[in-house]
């Protein structure tokens, strides 16, 4: 296999693992909006 091509699967290789870090940070942010909106849930119910 020549370098170039190595090259280019190593830079594919990057982008995709900076594609998977968005989605895990976008994640990350999802799963906290939803864990507050499940505690704000939890304190109402507890005030009830």
């Amino acid at each position: 296999m020549g370098i170039f091509k190595k090259i280019k699967q190593l830079t594919t290789l990057n982008k995709d693992i900076e594609n998977a870090d968005a989605s895990l940070v976008k994640l990350k942010s999802e799963i906290h909006s939803i864990d507050s909106k499940l505690e704000k849930n939890k304190e109402l119910l507890e005030n009830q």
